[in-house]
């Protein structure tokens, strides 16, 4: 297993505290898990990524070319942490897949 951890330096409280948005995440998420038809779920969430990205676009983010998804996310999750959109990211890979979990 590799672990990698992101560490914000300038920490923005402020998004911490938008309960609005985490709830909408935290919506979104839920609906994605539950409401897509099987075999739809991948195809959701790509779309939902791909908005994601264009959005984040408009402060700075570049998405880099990689046929590597383990880099690409890396590369996001540099994003997040230098931006202070978290404080902190552990990345998890192992054979299942890639897990991040975030702090503030």
């Amino acid at each position: 297993m590799t672990e990698t951890v992101f560490e914000a330096r300038e920490y923005k409280e402020s998004i911490r505290e938008n309960k609005l948005l985490h709830s909408l995440l935290y919506g979104l998420s839920k609906t994605l898990e539950e409401e897509i038809q099987p075999g739809m779920g991948y195809s959701a969430l790509s779309r939902v990524g791909t908005h994601m990205i264009q959005y984040l676009g408009r402060y700075g983010f570049k998405p880099i070319e990689s046929e590597d998804p383990y880099e690409r996310i890396m590369h996001l999750c540099r994003f997040y942490t230098d931006e202070g959109m978290v404080r902190k990211i552990y990345l998890k890979r192992d054979n299942g897949g890639i897990k991040p979990e975030f702090t503030g």
